[in-house]
């Protein structure tokens, strides 16, 4: 064969039109815009890119809000009183609305939120505490006598103390399901729902953080002292619903859980075991704390997590294990440099608080239940 005849075959010197990617056609943010732009402007040249991208785009840029640097930060342990705020009765105005605006960074920019809350944000709804020196609306005296009755050496020392245990455990648990979150009880809620709170730790036993929240954030809320609304055996340690009828009928009723398996357990010819008891899923003065390991493992995944701010609301910090969790989260959160820690109450701190918790940013003096209007 001539070689005239032999066929040559070369390369297309350009792809085929179909694998050319045209400028404008592509939905993706990768496109290359300029070749020759330089490395300094070329941060400039994506955002306009980004500008000018449809709304559309899959690839549209998220804009990721950060706490700021603090312009302003309070004296330790500076004094915000919020009825004289409210009657425009100040010494200052300047430095109070200083102090209002700090307050209202600190729940606006803060992402990490710690809670330590106690009784006083419940009492508006008629829950007395144990300061209240006259009986409340539904005739409960609440005082230092009654305080006796939450000493697990007292209430089962006798049947006295016991009827006299059951009869408050009843109008408690009848108070915690007949009254309404209050509005700062709804005010967590908000907070939970923006992501914002890590967690809250409550020393009430009415469980109204629980009734304010979906339960989707049951888990953010850890109940130190138990929940009234729930009864516990002490033998199959099952949990339930609390039944006020059977504290009325026995001083320490029988759990109908271990009465109905030893039935069980008889019909079939097997050896009885023993009866537990029911009692009220708090726990009591001078008592090993049944859930104390979990309690301490919260602690410990939230303070590596390094909390941002601590809101310490309604509680005189008498008890020792919430004052070591206290001390805890204040050596945390300032070690960071926009660490934030709050003291909202009816009464300035005593020393001894002051001294416990070691730095307080701002003490906020007043009724809790105005906090969402001021901040909001």
């Amino acid at each position: 064969m001539s070689p005239k005849n032999k066929s040559t075959y070369q390369l297309p010197l350009t792809p085929p039109s179909s694998t050319v990617k045209r400028r404008g056609t592509s939905n993706s943010c990768l496109e290359p815009i300029n070749v020759n732009i330089k490395p300094k402007k070329l941060l400039s040249e994506l955002k306009k890119s980004s500008q000018l991208s449809s709304p559309a785009s899959p690839c549209k840029i998220r804009k990721i809000t950060r706490k700021p640097t603090l312009k302003y930060r309070p004296i330790v342990n500076t004094i915000f009183n919020v009825q004289d705020y409210l009657d425009g009765i100040s010494k200052s105005k300047k430095d109070n609305e200083k102090n209002l605006e700090f307050l209202k960074c600190s729940f606006k920019y803060s992402n990490k939120i710690i809670v330590i809350a106690g009784a006083g944000i419940s009492t508006a709804t008629g829950i007395p505490d144990f300061r209240s020196n006259s009986s409340s609306k539904e005739g409960l005296l609440m005082n230092k006598e009654t305080k006796s009755l939450f000493d697990y050496n007292y209430v089962y020392s006798n049947d006295d103390s016991i009827e006299k245990f059951n009869k408050l455990m009843n109008h408690l648990n009848h108070l915690s399901n007949t009254v309404k979150p209050t509005k700062f009880h709804h005010f967590l809620n908000d907070l939970l729902e923006k992501n914002k709170i890590q967690r809250i730790y409550t020393q009430n036993i009415d469980g109204l953080e629980k009734k304010a929240v979906s339960s989707n954030y049951n888990n953010k809320i850890v109940q130190l002292h138990g929940d009234i609304n729930f009864m516990t055996c002490n033998f199959c340690h099952i949990r339930t619903s609390y039944d006020p009828t059977l504290f009325e009928n026995q001083l320490i009723p029988d759990c109908l859980y271990c009465m109905e398996n030893q039935m069980i357990r008889r019909n079939a010819g097997l050896r009885a075991r023993s009866i537990g008891k029911f009692r009220p899923s708090i726990v009591l003065y001078n008592e090993l704390h049944p859930s104390g390991e979990e309690i301490m493992q919260f602690n410990k995944i939230d303070l590596k997590k390094f909390p941002d701010l601590l809101v310490i609301v309604g509680t005189t910090l008498k008890i020792p294990g919430v004052i070591s969790m206290v001390k805890n989260f204040v050596t945390k959160i300032k070690s960071r440099k926009n660490g934030i820690i709050l003291f909202i109450a009816n009464e300035l701190p005593s020393q001894r608080i002051i001294d416990i918790i070691g730095h307080i940013d701002l003490i906020v003096l007043g009724d809790c239940q105005a906090i969402p209007d001021l901040v909001e």
